[in-house]
């Protein structure tokens, strides 16, 4: 099942604490049953497929022996959010219960293991190990922070930060050539939002993250300019935050809908339309489709052939709760993520009421 994630409490997202209704209110659009587990690794994989930026031949897809990827990745529906992410399908393709074989179908092999993972933070770190038909490897460390939230850690052992929220552009090339290169993106890029870069040995990485993408004819002008070891590029995983808030708090909202004025529906698509830099007839067609979604993922939790029923943790060796429950990881998705109590709501009343339980903290592994 796809739905949208209503938040109902925020962090505060980046340095300059905005919030977006689409990104991170009524959204983002992801596929359960978990946010961590089933939507992380599929925006994780999405991210490794675009740095590949090949046709992938197989991928080595490696959790921890002490986090908790390894202990629910097919329970959880882990393994379909990796393949679909590498098969490069959209989260709502009706095609993700069948990733994993249409996958193999495909020529594109995926194989999982359970090992110990050197320096693991986080619960949910994972190491892919990508490989080409052109003979190209990518090796990535990479975690699921939760609520979808993903971040790329490592390419090919540079440490790096790619959270999916701009366009991210990775060059290396020999230190030697680090003044000129730099002197080279200030003088064409016209966005120069964040450009960092390190040092290992002879070699230097440029890391760009920008808020608009550089055009096909600047990458290959760099490419025929510079020596480059290594380039990897990846998009955004939803809309970027390019612009100012139009408001802060509820009290400037307010403020600014009597002065305006406008309702606060209305504010809300200005508010939307100015961050994101799209037209308010964008950012309509966009909250439509979020209600779309909405509304089809509480149909199909009140469907009359969704049986009641509580899924109890299961020892290792045996069966997997997608084999002890049939239909657990169809079409309308798995239903192992938020504890007894969030199951009963799930299939009382729907996915909606399985996002309140969330937030009341029913999850049992939250």
């Amino acid at each position: 099942m796809v739905f949208c994630k209503v938040s109902f409490r925020y962090k505060l997202l980046n340095q300059r604490s905005m919030l977006s209704i689409l990104n991170h209110v009524l959204g983002p659009v992801i596929r359960g049953p978990s946010s961590s587990h089933t939507a992380g690794s599929y925006f994780i994989a999405r991210l490794a497929r675009n740095l590949m930026g090949r046709e992938l031949k197989s991928a080595n897809i490696i959790f921890d022996t002490a986090g908790s990827y390894g202990q629910v990745y097919r329970q959880q529906c882990s393994d379909l959010g990796f393949a679909a992410g590498l098969l490069g399908w959209e989260i709502a393709d009706e095609r993700f219960p069948q990733a994993l074989d249409l996958a193999a179908e495909s020529g594109l092999e995926i194989n999982f293991a359970v090992s110990q993972i050197a320096d693991a933070d986080h619960p949910n770190v994972v190491h892919l190990e990508l490989f080409a038909y052109d003979g190209e490897r990518l090796n990535l460390r990479a975690k699921s922070i939760g609520g979808g939230m993903v971040e790329i850690n490592e390419v090919n052992g540079w440490p790096t930060l790619i959270r999916g929220s701009h366009h991210n552009y990775l060059f290396v090339l020999p230190k030697e050539q680090r003044g000129a290169f730099f002197n080279f993106l200030s003088a064409g890029l016209a966005n120069k939002d964040e450009i960092s870069f390190q040092e290992v040995q002879d070699n230097v990485l440029f890391h760009l993250r920008l808020t608009r993408a550089i055009s096909a004819e600047l990458i290959e002008e760099i490419k025929n300019t510079f020596p480059l070891e290594n380039f990897w590029s990846t998009g955004p995983l939803m809309p970027i935050m390019s612009g100012s808030p139009l408001f802060r708090s509820a009290a400037e909202a307010l403020i600014l809908a009597r002065r305006k004025r406008k309702t606060l529906g209305k504010l809300a698509i200005s508010y939307e339309s100015q961050l994101l830099g799209y037209n308010e007839e964008e950012v309509r067609h966009e909250l439509a489709q979020r209600l779309k979604i909405m509304k089809q993922a509480v149909v199909s939790g009140m469907r009359d052939d969704l049986r009641l029923q509580l899924l109890r943790r299961k020892r290792r060796q045996d069966r997997s709760w997608r084999d002890a429950y049939p239909g657990c990881c169809s079409g309308d998705g798995c239903s192992a993520h938020g504890g007894s109590y969030g199951c009963c709501l799930r299939r009382a009343y729907g996915w909606l009421s399985w996002h309140i339980a969330w937030s009341h903290g029913y999850s049992s592994r939250r």
